[in-house]
């Protein structure tokens, strides 16, 4: 197993440990192909980029990969009730927040990592269920991790 999937397991490890009402996704880069009835409070964590700043002379490869961590809420509430829809944002916020407090206080996933880095996130973005009928809202966490293998 490769450090890269090694990190993966421990990221998606860490956000079932922090956010536990949260069901995991099995499609993480098309969110709104998902079954509907796992996305009311879902999560999915995805491969993106990664850098290499070898150092051959110390035989060690050191990388950096960005991960995207998605978090989907379902809308409850009319499009006419903006309390509701503003209280369902804040609390995927809050709960964005609280994955970010997590990973910050865990900066090698575990010593799995060298570091676990922060680096923003999407705002609040709508997401429309496959076949139209339900709608939800998602962030989009971009979190890099750098860490070393030899070769």
């Amino acid at each position: 197993m490769s450090k890269a999937t090694s990190i993966y397991d421990a990221l998606v490890a860490k956000v079932i440990a922090t956010l536990p009402t949260y069901i995991e996704l099995p499609e993480s880069y098309s969110v709104e192909e998902n079954p509907t009835y796992l996305m009311t409070k879902a999560f999915a964590v995805g491969f993106l980029s990664e850098t290499n700043n070898e150092y051959h002379a110390t035989n060690l490869l050191n990388f950096e990969r960005e991960f995207s961590v998605v978090l989907v809420n379902k809308i409850a509430a009319t499009i006419n009730s903006r309390s509701e829809r503003a209280a369902i944002e804040k609390a995927l916020i809050e709960d964005a927040y609280t994955l970010i407090k997590a990973l910050c206080n865990d900066l090698t996933l575990g010593q799995v990592a060298s570091l676990t880095s922060y680096q923003g996130q999407t705002g609040i973005e709508y997401i429309t269920s496959a076949n139209g009928t339900e709608r939800f809202i998602s962030v989009v966490l971009t979190i890099a991790i750098k860490y070393q293998d030899t070769f």
